[in-house]
């Protein structure tokens, strides 16, 4: 019985090593057909990666220039956007222009001009 007993043991382990162990008859599985239709296909796909990286060149140099036809001039500049909220004061600076900010040098040539 014990002698049984070791043998099946035997076989149980032998039979799950080969099914873990890789056949001789399996080989490699190759992603494409031949050496030249990978390289193929790694040549388009770098054609294909440069006209996307000039395409978002070109559409970067548009954007770029639509903004700032649109926001780049003398019309848009801080003397002449001046909103309200930018000078709201709930109470005033504790220094002499208490109206002034801090990095306000015309407002603090302003102020100290009697």
């Amino acid at each position: 019985t014990h002698h049984a007993m070791q043998r099946s043991a035997t076989s149980l382990v032998r039979s799950a090593a080969q099914a873990v162990r890789p056949r001789a008859t399996q080989a490699a599985r190759n992603m494409s057909s031949s050496e030249e239709h990978a390289a193929a296909g790694a040549a388009m796909w770098k054609k294909i990666s440069f006209a996307g990286v000039g395409l978002c060149f070109v559409v970067g140099a548009y954007e770029y220039k639509v903004h700032m036809d649109h926001h780049g001039g003398p019309s848009y500049s801080y003397e002449n956007n001046q909103f309200p909220a930018m000078k709201k004061r709930n109470k005033a600076f504790p220094w002499a222009c208490n109206d002034c900010g801090l990095f306000e040098g015309e407002c603090w040539k302003a102020c100290q001009t009697p």
